[in-house]
């Protein structure tokens, strides 16, 4: 096995077959020497069988991969680096194709995000030495053996031990069954996701998987690799750290401002993603995650803007997260009020108390008919399926039901960038701002979350870019006996906390610019 060997033997033993090449007295052209001598580079040389079979030349960055993962002394290598950056054509299925054409004995186990993930690596390598006409001429000797198996999952090679019961390639999810299995090489092929780094539990659930099962597959010499893109600070890179595995990390960006792969991702491309996503960036391409503690969201992201000079939107929506009942210790209704320009997204107004059902249904009538908004969002699940139905039964409001499909930290994680990067503004004074702050910037700590689930419904929905419904001006809603907006005669500075012995009302600015 060429891993077993140290460059500089590496390289006398390529030195010897190409003597032997160009002393054989076969009458071969130049271009077939030339061919054999590339085939012959292809089987010392990592890179140079990516670049012979393939046709990828190893870039300044996956060279350093090379060198790291054939360096004999290297058992456990962890590789850091951004989406889209080949690791997975180098690491996951160059790498053990070369190694297979080495050593037909050897047995590898690739493990994935997903079963299918896993797969679609195998059949790469599966199908490269089936079928490459170049792989089979630097690795003449390797041939499937369809009587053990050549399925998508697993597959042998014929090797000289006939008895040998465990596959040459196996791919797997992760977590996956892979009991049983034996493996002289494991590659652990970004097995990290968003969802499976959303919570320490799920992580935690995960990295004892790699513990307790795949690492223990590993025969003894065994190596492994771990090719990642960085999801959160408990992930899997973050268990391989602990264990003492070698670190190879790769920034999109390095401390000079220049690109990993200038030819592939442009540094001026990388510096436009930093800015628009500056916590997904830092996370995820450049492979630093950072623990945010309690809060989610920081004061000195959110803009401000004078309320007494309301933006001229784009687009408005209102957003209603909805209670029915008045006691204390019930949760608020909200109906926050939010515009979109082409800077950003700007919460207009926000309405908050504990109120019944019938007074919450007139309220979401005339908060539609005073500003008349593109859309208006209403959470679907529990009280606010009523509300919904009822709407749809009784008025033409251009209603968006949301039914949220993650956990409200993963909501807020969702929005977080947008937030960081400077496009939300919220206006410079209103009675119900501190509490609105204050709830935002202790989240998850905070007493309620009804206003922030609110906010990520507004800015996911916003952000989208989603067509709204109304563009042309709905059917107002005639006042149907309870009382209005214009109906109370409330002041602005109506609190939005305490008993609230009278009705809240929405007030302030920023109407929509009418078509």
């Amino acid at each position: 096995m060429p891993l077993e060997h140290s460059p500089s033997e590496r390289a006398g033993a390529l030195h010897a077959i190409l003597l032997r090449i160009l002393s054989d007295p076969t009458d071969a052209t130049p271009e077939q020497v030339e061919q054999r001598i590339a085939a012959a580079r292809a089987r010392i040389d990592l890179g140079a069988y990516g670049q012979f079979v393939s046709g990828h030349t190893p870039a300044p960055l996956h060279q350093r991969w090379i060198d790291a993962v054939t360096d004999p002394d290297t058992k456990r290598l962890l590789i850091v680096a951004p989406p889209d950056t080949a690791k997975t054509q180098w690491m996951g299925i160059h790498l053990p194709a070369w190694m297979i054409g080495n050593n037909t004995n050897i047995h590898v186990g690739l493990i994935s995000n997903t079963a299918g993930q896993a797969q679609r690596k195998s059949v790469a390598v599966r199908d490269t030495i089936l079928d490459n006409p170049k792989y089979r001429l630097a690795f003449p000797g390797v041939k499937p053996d369809y009587g053990k198996g050549w399925s998508e999952s697993e597959w042998f090679v014929q090797r000289e031990d006939v008895g040998d019961k465990d596959s040459t390639f196996t791919a797997s999810g992760a977590p996956g069954p892979i009991l049983g299995n034996r493996f002289d090489l494991l590659i652990f092929d970004d097995i990290n996701d968003q969802e499976n780094t959303s919570t320490l539990y799920q992580a935690q659930k995960l990295n004892d998987w790699v513990e307790k099962t795949a690492l223990t597959r590993l025969v003894e010499g065994g190596r492994a690799v771990a090719i990642m893109t960085r999801w959160a600070h408990f992930d899997a890179a973050s268990y391989f750290l602990e264990h003492g595995w070698t670190l190879l990390h790769t920034p999109a960006l390095d401390d000079d401002g220049k690109s990993a792969w200038e030819e592939r991702h442009p540094a001026v491309s990388y510096r436009a993603l930093q800015a628009d996503q500056p916590l997904t960036f830092e996370q995820v391409h450049q492979g630093r995650p950072t623990p945010r503690g309690g809060a989610l969201l920081k004061q000195e992201w959110f803009r401000s803007y004078p309320r007494d000079v309301p933006p001229a939107c784009e687009r408005t929506i209102q957003v209603w997260d909805t209670a029915f009942k008045k006691g204390q210790a019930n949760d608020y209704s909200v109906c926050a009020y939010w515009g979109a320009t082409v800077s950003g997204y700007y919460l207009l107004d926000l309405w908050r108390a504990r109120v019944e059902y019938p007074q919450l249904k007139a309220l979401a009538v005339s908060f539609f008919n005073g500003k008349e908004p593109n859309a208006v969002l209403i959470e679907d699940a529990a009280s606010g399926q009523s509300l919904i139905q009822d709407l749809r039964q009784t008025t033409r409001i251009p209603l968006h039901p949301i039914r949220p499909d993650k956990d409200k930290i993963a909501r807020v994680n969702a929005i977080a960038d947008i937030v960081a990067s400077g496009r939300v503004f919220i206006p410079d004074t209103a009675p119900w701002l501190g509490e609105w702050l204050l709830e935002h910037i202790q989240f998850p700590a905070a007493e309620h979350d009804d206003m922030i689930d609110t906010t990520t419904m507004a800015l996911e929905y916003l952000s989208r870019g989603r067509k709204l419904a109304g563009q042309s001006g709905a059917m107002a809603v005639p006042k149907n006996g309870h009382r209005t907006v214009e109906d109370d005669d409330m002041a602005s500075s109506a609190s939005i906390t305490g008993n609230h012995r009278h009705k809240p009302v929405l007030v302030g600015g920023g109407r929509r610019k009418q078509p």
